[in-house]
Parts: C-alpha cells; sequence; structure tokens
C-alpha cells in the first residue's frame, strides 16, 4: 500500500469530455479489447480524482483554449486526447536535442529529395518503419523492406485525401535489437519526472519463425467507421490493393508480447528464455536494473511532458534511443515490477496512479524531518 500525503494547494486539471460516462462503446465490436480498456481507464481516473479532493487537492474542469491555473503544483490528470496529443508532440519537439533519438521524418515533409532518398535506402535492402502517431499499442506500426511498400502507402495516401492527415505519419528508423525476439524498452514516470517502473517488452515469436505479417490487426479495437478503421482496412487487409504484408516486428504486450521486470518492490522473476534476453541485451539477471539511458529519458520527458499532458507516461525506447511517448499507459510494465505480474487492470490503472500522487505530494507537501 502506497502512504499518500496532503495535496493542498496541488491543482489536478480535466477536460470536460473526459472522466464521463462513455457514450461511444456502442461502436466497437463485442469482442474489442478496447471496451473494458476504456471502462477500467475511467474507473480509475474517477478513483485519483475522488482520493485527490479527499487528500486537498483542487480538481479544476477545463475547456481547451481557456484560462486555467499555472504554477508548479498544477498538473493535468486526464486531458482530452487530441490535446494531449498535441501537446506532447510540441514538448517533446522542445527538448529532441537532449534525447538520444532514432531518425525519423514526418511523410507530410517529404520533398522529392528525400522521398528518392528514402525509396533508394529501401530498394539497397535497408528497412523502416511507418509509424502513425496519434495511436499507441502497437497500432498502424508498419516495417517497410520494399520501396514499392512505399509506393504503395503514398498511392493509398493520394487516394484518401482528407480522410487522413500525412501529419499523422512518421517514416522512423529500424532499429536491430539484440537477441532471438524484437525488444524495447517501456520505461513508466510520473509527472514529476520520477521513474516508476521499468521493463523489456519482448516479442513471443522469434526473428528466427516464419515471416509473420501484419493483418487484420485487432480491427475491432477500432470503430467501424473510424478513421483508425479505415487505414487498417487499406493497409491490413489483403484484399486491398494498398496492402503492405508488413513484416511484425512489434514488441507490444498489446500485440501478444511479454514484459521482463527491470526494477521494483515485488517484480517477476524473469523465466530462462527471459534471461536470456536480458543477457543478449548486457543486463546482468542476478543483478537486474534498467539501463541508464530509458532512465534518464523517462525523467526528462516525465517533467516536461506530464504536467500538461496526464499524470502517468509510458516512454518507449529501441535499445538507447528514443522511440515514443504514450500518455496513460498500460499497467503491464507497472504489475511487472511492483505486482509480481498480477493484479486486475483497474488495480493496475489505480496503483500507478496512487504512487504519481503519493510523488506529488512528497514534492509540494514534503513531510516534515
Amino acid at each position: 500500500m502506497i502512504e499518500i500525503g496532503p495535496l493542498a494547494g496541488v491543482h489536478l486539471l480535466h477536460s470536460p469530455d473526459t472522466l464521463q460516462q462513455i457514450d461511444l462503446l456502442p461502436q466497437y465490436a463485442p469482442d474489442s479489447s478496447t471496451r473494458p480498456r476504456i471502462e477500467h481507464f475511467d474507473t480509475a481516473e474517477r478513483h485519483t480524482m475522488e482520493l485527490a479532493r479527499s487528500l486537498g487537492a483542487t480538481i479544476v474542469e477545463v475547456d481547451e483554449g481557456e484560462p486555467h491555473p499555472t504554477g508548479a503544483a498544477v498538473y493535468w490528470q486526464v486531458r482530452a486526447y487530441p490535446a494531449a496529443h498535441a501537446a506532447t508532440q510540441r514538448l517533446i519537439g522542445g527538448i529532441r536535442d537532449q534525447l538520444p533519438d532514432i531518425w525519423r521524418q514526418n511523410v507530410a515533409e517529404l520533398t522529392d529529395t528525400s522521398l528518392e532518398a528514402a525509396s533508394m535506402q529501401l530498394a539497397a535492402g535497408t528497412p523502416m518503419m511507418l509509424a502513425y502517431t496519434p495511436l499507441d499499442n502497437g497500432h498502424i506500426k508498419y516495417l517497410l523492406e520494399a520501396d514499392d511498400q512505399l509506393e504503395r502507402f503514398l498511392s493509398f495516401a493520394a487516394h484518401a485525401g482528407q480522410r487522413i492527415d500525412l501529419c499523422d505519419f512518421e517514416l522512423r528508423e529500424f532499429v536491430e535489437t539484440p537477441s532471438e525476439h524484437y525488444t524495447s524498452f517501456r520505461t513508466v514516470a510520473d509527472a514529476t519526472g520520477a521513474v516508476l517502473a521499468a521493463g523489456v517488452h519482448y516479442s513471443r515469436h522469434k526473428k528466427t519463425e516464419p515471416r509473420r505479417v501484419v493483418t487484420m490487426d485487432r480491427f475491432s479495437d477500432s470503430p467501424s467507421e473510424s478513421r483508425v478503421r479505415y487505414i487498417k482496412n487499406a493497409l491490413e487487409n489483403p484484399t486491398s490493393k494498398y496492402y503492405l504484408g508488413a513484416r511484425d516486428v512489434r514488441s507490444n504486450s498489446a500485440c501478444g508480447g511479454a514484459i521482463i521486470a527491470l526494477m521494483g518492490t515485488d517484480p517477476k522473476p524473469p523465466n530462462k528464455e527471459e534471461v536470456a534476453i536480458l543477457e543478449a541485451h548486457e543486463i546482468d539477471p542476478a543483478f537486474i536494473q534498467p539501463p541508464t539511458a530509458p532512465l534518464k529519458m523517462a525523467q526528462l520527458i516525465g517533467s516536461t511532458v506530464g504536467p500538461q499532458t496526464h499524470l502517468v507516461l509510458g516512454i518507449d525506447s529501441i535499445g538507447t534511443r528514443y522511440g515514443e511517448t504514450n500518455f496513460g499507459p498500460g499497467g503491464g510494465v507497472y504489475a511487472a515490477c511492483h505486482m509480481r505480474g498480477g493484479g486486475t487492470t483497474p488495480e493496475r490503472y489505480i496503483a500507478m496512479r496512487e504512487h504519481a500522487l503519493a510523488n506529488i505530494a512528497r514534492k509540494h507537501n514534503p513531510p516534515a524531518l
């Protein structure tokens, strides 16, 4: 049980379209994992708001663009997704020179010269990732290994017109990772910059297994008439002329991957296969701790991005290189570090947020010595 001190003087902001009963759930298919996830997220945010209020915090509902409290003790508890995404992109842009970043190029900013260079790179056998930045959980993330895949995507974009926004897509460097599995680091940080949890995500399928492609991936997780479903149907449906047939290199737990805890109060111990993955990443299985680079990135991003987006962030890195930031992340890594991988989804969500509140209380109302 995490002890949370007084939150007097702290303001928590939330958008008016959050912390309300979800009225969009009928648009999701009955088997969609998004339905319970939204409901659990909503439950955790309501719990956090009421707990913070009981400890002296001031809760403020704010429309985007309206004046609101500012200062070091003001945090967005939960912000509307489009505004949080835009704020994340803007704030990361302001500190990008401090992050060991992968190469990335916004597709909307491709010139004839840069497009030719990308095509030549693919033709020469150097792959790259195509990523849809507004979405997490491994959705719309494709490995491009041939120039005709890039051509098919650009043809789809031209056909789609205003139904999609090219500013939402990035070409990214593909970074090969150690071990027989595809891997990435996930570090969970709060809005004070404190690291709450860290782990290695790894794909359950091995690189040496028969080629696995991204096909019709979790279609039920997006509303049937949504932009996301439109994109997925074009790029992941084998009957589409724009189908990419992209090799699946994702390590996300939402895509079937698993998690190795790298810290915590009650970490899930690694199995034999996970020990081999740790050793491949030069992490001593007998003395497990997260690498320095992901920790430093998470501390910087948490304290910079968190106050203006969400109390808890999930920062992904590939090796020592920055990947992306997710606000309000799933609780898998936190549970692996502090709950031996157990706990229900609501319990995981609530525990992360309570941990963040404890750090906020400690920062602004430190206990007397």
